[in-house]
């Protein structure tokens, strides 16, 4: 169970800045705190359930890491007593109507841990923990995370069993390596978009953050032919099978445009995280990486799509957190998904 430490309510918040946000991070927890804003009396009366919440600050530690990790963010929003984001005493029958008119629900993030797992935000709203209060008898709310595996170790997979830190389990990318006549012993395939340039239609294609999910060389091997060079033809097909194809790519390596105009997130979908086949984590509907890896960033391909891509799951790519097909080399395998 994630574990939280948070600050109580107080009904004297009255600043509209941005307030800072601490975050602690190690393997197996992550909890989001939140202020839970006193009411008033009438309020609380026409209201009975509604709390507005203003996320304060992040306390999660974890004992397996070899020192904590401590990162500040500032929080994108502030919801005060007076805000107009929050019901007060002029729109509280409006508000008792529609709950979407005091929260609007927000997409789901995904945070990488450093050498850790990933953690699942679906609901950045915090709830009261029940069961659970503070020196002053007032409850305690988070937001909760599901932590998923990206060693590729975990015995309860897709979720984090905390193994990562026993195997020694680095979020960390490898140099390329030379021996000792000057020739790389690691090749790493650079992070550089390609344009094959039709009649009709362009197709774009990064080899980097390709997962080798082989849609597009099973489903249109007259345009994406394998041993071939150049080894995209958008001439091989018409448009629409073309398009269609390169729709079915889980990582965002392909892309195309027709008239000068690029569709790069041409999937309209809800929000999932797909545990797929012996492969990565297929992700659609533009959920949003967050925090990242050592500089605290996340740095996508070139040209990559931020709606759908692939994270690594077997712990071994060499572009982490994404995929890079390697779980293939490894013959990585879940017989329980």
């Amino acid at each position: 169970m994630l574990q939280s430490l948070v600050s109580p309510s107080s009904s004297n918040s009255s600043s509209s800045k941005l307030a800072p946000t601490r975050i602690f991070l190690n393997a197996a927890e992550l909890g989001v705190g939140a202020e839970i804003i006193d009411r008033s009396k009438k309020i609380r009366d026409k209201v009975k359930s509604r709390i507005v919440s203003t996320v304060s600050s992040v306390v999660a530690t974890l004992p397996t890491y070899e020192s904590n990790l401590c990162e500040y963010m500032s929080s994108s929003s502030s919801l005060e007593p007076n805000s107009s984001s929050n019901i007060t005493s002029t729109d509280t029958d409006d508000a008792t109507d529609s709950s979407s008119s005091i929260i609007k629900k927000e997409k789901p993030k995904i945070m990488p841990l450093p050498n850790g797992p990933y953690y699942l935000l679906n609901d950045m709203q915090p709830k009261i923990v029940e069961n659970l209060q503070n020196s002053k008898g007032k409850p305690l709310s988070t937001v909760a995370g599901v932590a998923l595996c990206r060693c590729g170790a975990s015995k309860n997979k897709p979720f984090c069993d905390g193994i990562h830190a026993t195997i020694g389990f680095s979020s960390e990318n490898k140099d390329i390596e030379k021996d000792g006549s000057g020739q790389e012993k690691n090749k790493v395939i650079k992070d550089k978009r390609k344009d094959y340039v039709g009649k009709k239609i362009t197709v774009h294609d990064n080899r980097r953050i390709c997962s080798h999910a082989a849609e597009c060389v099973n489903n249109l091997p007259s345009v994406f032919r394998l041993n071939t060079r150049p080894w995209i033809d958008p001439e091989g097909a018409n448009v629409e099978e073309i398009i269609n194809t390169i729709r079915k790519c889980p990582s965002g390596a392909l892309s195309y445009s027709i008239d000068g105009i690029e569709h790069r997130d041409q999937n309209e979908t809800a929000p999932m995280v797909t545990v797929s086949k012996d492969g990565p984590y297929l992700i659609t509907g533009g959920i949003e990486l967050i925090g990242g890896d050592a500089n605290n960033t996340i740095q996508f391909g070139d040209g990559a799509s931020k709606e759908h891509y692939t994270l690594c799951r077997c712990g071994v790519s060499n572009n982490k957190p994404f995929c890079d097909g390697m779980h293939k080399v490894i013959n990585f395998k879940d017989d329980k998904n």
